[in-house]
């Protein structure tokens, strides 16, 4: 990517590191995600131009990504990507009355049966990460990243099954 310093009429090289686009395309089911976002000046007017620090912003927020904008880089971590989707329905007994929750963590520790689980419908999720970078002459350069998540039902089969079998075989 090339910019232009309009100020002193100069043409400066920026680089980023991975190139703007797709940072990834994951299933909700990764865990250990980490990338790191950075950017490298080359200006050969101003041998001494460069990055301060990084900041970032990512439309729509998701709960299960920490972003984090430092000096150095922008990193982009997550330690499961399950719990991405909203919009999931468990219906479960307590005593004699149904009763619905939204969340796992939403549901009584015991004296419940699940009844149903109702998984998210959502598919994807499509998100816009813009990075800005901060420049020692007071200027930014940004790039624009997307991250993609898609829904593959497997993390709410799974925790259905270690749900119903806490509750099945409580430990003593």
């Amino acid at each position: 990517m090339i910019s232009t310093n309009t100020e002193n009429l100069q043409i400066r090289t920026v680089t980023w590191t991975p190139k703007p686009g797709v940072l990834f395309t994951l299933p909700e089911t990764s865990v250990h995600l980490s990338r790191t976002i950075t950017c490298a000046v080359r200006d050969p007017a101003f041998r001494g131009l460069a990055v301060t620090g990084y900041r970032a912003s990512l439309d729509p927020k998701l709960a299960t990504l920490s972003i984090d904008g430092t000096a150095e880089a922008v990193h982009v971590t997550a330690e499961r990507l399950q719990g991405s989707f909203d919009g999931m329905c468990l219906t479960y007994r307590q005593g004699n009355t149904l009763l619905q929750a939204y969340s796992w963590d939403d549901l009584p520790a015991s004296g419940i049966d699940l009844v149903a689980f109702h998984p998210s419908q959502t598919k994807r999720y499509e998100g816009r990460l813009v990075v800005t970078a901060s420049l020692s002459d007071g200027t930014t350069e940004q790039a624009t990243y997307t991250l993609c998540i898609f829904q593959d039902w497997t993390a709410g089969s799974l925790r259905l099954r270690e749900e119903i079998h806490a509750r099945c075989y409580p430990q003593e």
